[in-house]
C-alpha cells in the first residue's frame, strides 16, 4: 500500500492553536471550549412562508469592529462603514415550502452543499440533490432512494426533471428493512449518500447530466495500511452499521462502519481515488473496552463525526469526550522501496 493515516493527537489532552483561537479537544476539556469574543447583537427568526422576500439579518457589534482572531476583509470593512448596510444571509428560495418538491420525509435531516448544488437528505432512505446557481439551471435533479432505481425520465411536482440514484453495493446477504437516515457530503459538483449499507458516489457533468462514478464498499473485506505500507487484513465490515457517517475531499472518502466481530468494533473505512478509479486505501479501528459501542448508544462512538481536507482526518468520539486527528503519510510501494517507484497519493 501507498499510504496510510497516523494519529498525530495522542494524547487528548493536546492544545490546538487556530485563527488566534485557543481550542482544547479531548477528554480533560470535559467539553470543547473556545476562549475567542463573539458579539451577536440581533437574529431575526424566518419562518416558512409565501412572502415573496424573505431574510436572515445578522450583525455584529459596534460598526467597524472585527471578531478576535480574523482580519476583516476590506469589502466587509465598507459595509461595515456604511450604516444603510447590512452584511448577511438571505434566502435564495422560499425553505422548504417549495424545495421539497420530491416528497422527502423530514426533508433537511442531513445537508450538504458546494457552490453550484445542494444535498439534502432525509429519514426514510431518500434525498435529492438540486442545482442552485443559474449555470446549471437546466440540470435535472438527482434522486436518491434506497429501494431499486426505477427506469426511466420522471418528473418532479415543479415539472424539473429527476435522474436517479440508488444503493448497488456489495452487503452479502443482509437486507436493509428500512431506508432510514441518509447522509450526504459534496466536493465541488460531485456528491455521496451513506444509507442501508451503501455509499453512492455521482456526478454532475459539464453537460447536466448525471453520471454515477462508484459505489462502496465493493468487498466486505477491510485492509489496513501497516507502518511498512503493506496490507494488513482486519476484519470483514458489518452492511447494517456502514455508512453511519460519511464525509469527503477531492480524492478522499470516509466512512464510518463497524467490523462483523463481538462487540461489533466501530472502526472509519478510506477510500481514495486513484486517477478515474476508487479503491479502498486504509481503515482505522477502535477495539479497545473502552470503545464498546451497544445499540443504544451509537451516536456516542468512534466515528460518531468525521471531516477530512486534503491530508487531515478528523474523526469524533463522543463517548470519549475527544477528537481524533489522523494525518496521511507517504509510504513505499514495495518492502524498502525497492521496485525504484514513487510513492503514490491516496
Amino acid at each position: 500500500r501507498e499510504k496510510d493515516f497516523l494519529l498525530v493527537q495522542k494524547s487528548v489532552e493536546q492544545t490546538l492553536r487556530s485563527w488566534g483561537t485557543n481550542t482544547v479537544v479531548g477528554r480533560s476539556a470535559g467539553r470543547m471550549r473556545s476562549y475567542g469574543a463573539m458579539a451577536l447583537v440581533s437574529v431575526i427568526y424566518v419562518l416558512c412562508s409565501a412572502a415573496p422576500a424573505l431574510a436572515l439579518s445578522l450583525s455584529t457589534g459596534n460598526q467597524g469592529s472585527t471578531l478576535e482572531g480574523f482580519t476583516e476583509m476590506p469589502a466587509l470593512h465598507a459595509l461595515n462603514s456604511n450604516k444603510s448596510l447590512k452584511s448577511g444571509f438571505r434566502f435564495l428560495q422560499t425553505g422548504a415550502c417549495t424545495i421539497n418538491d420530491n416528497d422527502i420525509h423530514t426533508y433537511g435531516a442531513t445537508l450538504a452543499a458546494s457552490a453550484s448544488i445542494m444535498a439534502v437528505g432525509g429519514l426514510d432512505g431518500m434525498a435529492d440533490v438540486q442545482c442552485i446557481v443559474s449555470s446549471c439551471e437546466y440540470a435535472p435533479n438527482l434522486v436518491y432512494s434506497w429501494r431499486s432505481a426505477t427506469p426511466g425520465v420522471k418528473f418532479s411536482k415543479s415539472g424539473r426533471g429527476i435522474s436517479a440514484a440508488a444503493p448497488s453495493c456489495e452487503r452479502g446477504a443482509w437486507v436493509p428493512p428500512t431506508g432510514g437516515r441518509v447522509e450526504v457530503a459534496i466536493n465541488d459538483n460531485t456528491v455521496i449518500f451513506g444509507a442501508a449499507g451503501c455509499v453512492e458516489m455521482h456526478k454532475l457533468l459539464d453537460d447536466q447530466s448525471w453520471a454515477k462514478v462508484t459505489s462502496f464498499p465493493t468487498t466486505l473485506d477491510v485492509m489496513a495500511t501497516k507502518e511498512d505500507g503493506s496490507p494488513e487484513a482486519i476484519g470483514t465490515l458489518l452492511p447494517s452499521r456502514f455508512a453511519s457517517q460519511v464525509a469527503m475531499d477531492l480524492s478522499t472518502v470516509v466512512v464510518t462502519a463497524a467490523l462483523d466481530a463481538p462487540d461489533e468494533p466501530p472502526a472509519v473505512v478510506i477510500y481514495a481515488r486513484l486517477g478515474a478509479t476508487w479503491e479502498q486505501a486504509d481503515a482505522l479501528t477502535c477495539t479497545s473496552p473502552s470503545c464498546r459501542c451497544p445499540p443504544g448508544a451509537r451516536t456516542q462512538c468512534f466515528g460518531a463525526a468525521l471531516a477530512v481536507h486534503e491530508d487531515m482526518l478528523a474523526i469524533g468520539f463522543p463517548k470519549n469526550e475527544s477528537v481524533l486527528l489522523y494525518q496521511r503519510r507517504l509510504v513505499p510501494l514495495g518492502a524498502n522501496g525497492e521496485n525504484g517507484e514513487n510513492a503514490r497519493m491516496v
